[in-house]
């Protein structure tokens, strides 16, 4: 690993292809000021568990949210109405308009989240609501598999990997979408609780990653190995940039660091982590 004399504006020109993969950290400034995985994860056990027991779940080790609503699904709430929690925020924060903008400039948003916020920002930014298509659910992905096809029809598209409790731009109730790829969460053959991605999302990610960069944004690390899986399984990759936000770095002083080995698969052979971006 090298530190490099790029700048963000570099990594993310014009010229690029870009495919971001977004996470909840992208969610946890105001005024969304949604919780980070950890926070959701001590919330859930304080609610559920008894007071007894709250101190040992909590010490269990790589502890994952998805894990955790799975198991009180199962048990205690088979409806997965907890995941309604995501749905209430409404107000975007300046990364979700961010999005937006990238979006409308006809670069591609992937996201793992629950919320709308992207789509809340998407309308803030006078995109008309006919033109956004949130693609949540198994019709969803079988229709809207090709992004491709779908910007040069002028529409402006989030795909939804994990699902969301409502499509706030058709109104429908999707809850089912997110039931469905909790109910995937198993035990792995290496002793890894991951999120499998169901079969028909496959189109989806052969074409949102095809001969693109992909930007990761929102993702700590630390509870974050699910996407690991997901990057593993985009076919033609170009290159990988992880976004680290830190607050004690300022703007223009980011730090980018690139990683190349030919001993890493073609998927991993580009990296740069920037520790910085306000």
């Amino acid at each position: 690993m090298k530190q490099t004399n790029l700048k963000i504006k570099d990594l993310l020109s014009k010229r690029e292809k870009l495919t971001f993969l977004i996470g909840m950290d992208c969610s946890v400034d105001a005024p969304s000021s949604l919780p980070n995985k950890q926070m959701m994860i001590e919330t859930i056990i304080n609610y559920f568990c008894p007071e007894s027991e709250r101190k040992r779940i909590l010490n269990i080790e790589d502890l994952k949210l998805e894990q955790l609503i799975e198991i009180i699904r199962y048990i205690l709430n088979e409806k997965l109405k907890i995941i309604d929690y995501f749905g209430l925020c409404t107000k975007p924060n300046l990364q979700h308009f961010f999005l937006a903008d990238i979006i409308k400039k006809g670069q591609f948003v992937m996201t793992t989240n629950f919320d709308s916020l992207i789509e809340y920002a998407l309308l803030k930014s006078e995109v008309p609501l006919e033109k956004i298509i949130p693609v949540i659910t198994k019709d969803d992905f079988e229709i809207f598999y090709n992004p491709i096809q779908l910007l040069k029809k002028g529409f402006k598209t989030v795909f939804k990997i994990y699902g969301s409790p409502k499509n706030v731009i058709s109104g429908e109730n999707t809850r089912d979408s997110v039931v469905a790829a909790i109910k995937t969460f198993r035990l792995n053959k290496e002793g890894k609780n991951i999120l499998h991605v169901e079969p028909y999302k496959r189109k989806v990610f052969d074409n949102i990653s095809n001969g693109r960069s992909l930007v990761v944004m929102g993702y700590s690390g630390s509870n974050d190995s699910n996407i690991l899986h997901i990057i593993k399984i985009l076919r033609n990759v170009q290159k990988i940039i992880w976004i680290n936000h830190s607050e004690s770095i300022q703007t223009g002083k980011e730090k980018i660091y690139e990683i190349y080995s030919p001993f890493i698969k073609p998927v991993d052979s580009y990296f740069s982590n920037i520790h910085s971006w306000n």
